[in-house]
């Protein structure tokens, strides 16, 4: 998985520049309305997304400044599926600390801290069972649970254990840079505006979201591999042919 990853972030290495940089420059305009920026991450991931998975299934890169073909673009049924299994592991990561910290904890006040701490193992279970639904939708094929439940019978702990080795070791190692560079005193503040915009929050700015887009093709890779192998019993085109990975 780790091949693909390293191979799609070459592929689309200005592509992930130029997102990162947009999202980090759309933080600064809005400042403290974060949740105005909302929906232009989910546009910006959700299109790196589809792209990172239609190179692995097809083995066909796309252009960024040329026309592709009619049916490499997302469709509404791959917003679907990507906003549903969002919303579905962050409504799981809810549940779980609500029922943590009122009848485990009886703390309310810790609710929050629980709901970031289980939020991602909430999604990554969502994605096991649920994230092979993207591949399908990014093929353009039909969305069935029925037949989603049968292949994540069999891809589960194939996706699972991947998404803790690859994807969650990522994240890790995210937060524990994060509080050790707190501590250190050498986290750049965020801006609030353009004007406070330095060198230093901008550099680091451009690669927290280089690092995360990295993470999705890190877990395009993984769910590519899952569908195609259950699917269509080979590993994905991209960037070598199948005989030879």
């Amino acid at each position: 998985m780790y091949r693909y990853t390293f191979h799609l972030i070459r592929q689309y290495w200005h592509l992930i520049l130029l997102l990162s940089s947009m999202l980090f420059a759309a933080e600064a305009w809005v400042g403290d309305r974060q949740s105005a920026l909302l929906a232009g991450e989910v546009f910006g991931y959700g299109y790196m997304v589809f792209v990172f998975h239609w190179t692995l299934l097809t083995g066909k890169p796309l252009s960024t400044f040329r026309r592709n073909a009619p049916n490499a673009n997302p469709r509404g049924a791959f917003w679907l599926v990507i906003i549903g299994v969002s919303v579905l592991g962050l409504a799981i990561a809810l549940v779980i600390a609500f029922v943590v910290t009122r009848i485990v904890l009886e703390d309310s006040k810790a609710l929050l801290g629980v709901f970031l701490l289980v939020t991602y193992p909430a999604i990554g279970l969502i994605l096991a069972v649920f994230g092979t639904l993207i591949p399908v939708a990014v093929l353009g094929d039909p969305l069935s649970l029925s037949e989603n439940f049968t292949r994540a019978g069999k891809s589960f702990s194939y996706v699972l254990w991947r998404l803790i080795a690859g994807p969650g070791v990522a994240s890790i190692a995210y937060f524990a840079l994060i509080i050790a560079s707190s501590r250190a005193g050498i986290l750049p503040a965020p801006p609030t505006s353009l004007a406070s915009i330095t060198l230093a929050n901008a550099a680091f700015g451009v690669f927290v979201g280089a690092y995360f887009l990295s993470i999705s093709a890190l877990t395009a890779s993984i769910l590519s591999m899952a569908y195609l192998h259950v699917e269509e019993g080979r590993r994905p085109a991209f960037p070598l042919p199948p005989q030879a990975t």
